[in-house]
């Protein structure tokens, strides 16, 4: 089977707005005609996500009004990094007539987040290098134990194989 595949150009913007202390993503989708004019994109689900370490955090879902903005308001208690700073992600999924098309821009809008990394601590959790010192001292006398027990064995098959 064959199938033809017409994926049509769109420009995607995003704005950060800040209005009353509340802040606003605002997402504007429109093509370009032959003659530059801009025409606006009425009812494409837009998607609003925050980038997170392992994944995607969706903030929420629209469609576009009639002049093919959309409008999101953004949480004030995401996490951002040690600055505050968050990525923001917009993005149509699997338009058929548009494809997959995202746009992301960084802002300091989340809150700052100082990560404790307790990694360099002694700890049972820890690496082989930082665990605790009972725990290093207990697992060596054993395994000196259980070698100087096969040691002494076989020191008395060797004085047994002598008689």
């Amino acid at each position: 089977t064959e199938a033809e595949l017409m994926i049509t150009n769109i420009i995607m913007k995003m704005e950060l707005l800040e209005k009353d202390s509340i802040n606003f993503v605002e997402v504007s989708i429109y093509e370009q005609d032959s003659l530059g004019l801009k025409i606006s994109k009425e009812d494409i689900p837009v998607n609003m996500l925050v980038t997170r370490p392992f994944s995607l955090l969706p903030i929420g879902r629209e469609k576009t009004n009639v002049d093919g903005k959309v409008s999101f308001e953004f949480p004030t208690d995401l996490p951002g990094d040690q600055d505050g700073i968050v990525t923001i992600v917009a993005n149509i999924e699997d338009h058929e007539l548009y494809g997959s098309v995202e746009r992301r821009t960084t802002t300091a809008w989340g809150v700052p987040t100082i990560f404790d990394d307790h990694t360099h601590e002694r700890s049972l959790w820890a690496a082989g290098a930082n665990a605790p010192i009972s725990l290093v001292l207990l697992t060596s006398s054993l395994i000196l134990a259980v070698w100087g027990l096969v040691g002494y064995m076989l020191f008395k098959i060797f004085q047994l194989s002598r008689i």
